[in-house]
């Protein structure tokens, strides 16, 4: 499958997923190398880590938005 990873390549599309708890105590954010760079960010990160870098980096104005639509997913399981 030589040719996926080509088209995710050129077309620079990053992938992640995201994995919590129903508590949201123990997020984990997995990044591809695409999505590491598309968010600054390192590709040997931990999961752990990796949720910090990228929600300590969206605007304090927006964390009570974000806190609610993570919640709303995790309780209803729900996109």
């Amino acid at each position: 499958m030589d040719w996926v990873q080509d088209i995710l390549h050129m077309s620079e599309l990053g992938l992640w997923n995201m994995v919590t708890d129903k508590d949201m105590q123990n997020v984990k954010f997995y990044i591809d190398g695409t999505m590491a760079r598309l968010l600054g960010a390192k590709e040997n990160m931990s999961p752990e880590a990796c949720f910090e870098f990228w929600y300590k980096r969206i605007n304090r104005g927006n964390h009570a938005y974000v806190n609610d639509v993570m919640n709303r997913i995790v309780h209803t399981g729900k996109l």
